[in-house]
């Protein structure tokens, strides 16, 4: 997983980045716009829920990878996310998820 200091994407990473930017999605459309409560921090309860879960080789539970996985919201990441999600599992490795 790690190649001169980088940890390689594999399909595992991909699935944590999948479900945390989905969990964040759902927070906001349920809390924020269903309920209309503008005081819900989705970016405080989607911390809490990434920090609860069993992370893959080559993630860590610190901000640093979790504000990672918020950065494939932005506009240039999302379509790297797309491009990740067409790239075959084996071929995922070729792709860097962070430098050490």
């Amino acid at each position: 997983m790690n190649n001169n200091n980088k940890v390689l994407m594999s399909m595992d990473i991909l699935n944590v980045i999948h479900a945390v930017i989905d969990y964040k999605k759902h927070l906001q459309s349920y809390h924020v716009m269903l309920l209309d409560n503008k005081q819900f921090n989705t970016v405080v309860e989607t911390e809490k829920f990434y920090y609860s879960l069993d992370l893959p080789e080559g993630m860590s539970k610190n901000k640093s990878d979790f504000e990672r996985i918020l950065s494939f919201e932005n506009r240039y990441a999302t379509e790297q996310l797309e491009d990740f999600d067409n790239t075959e599992e084996s071929d995922l490795c070729m792709f860097s998820w962070k430098t050490l």
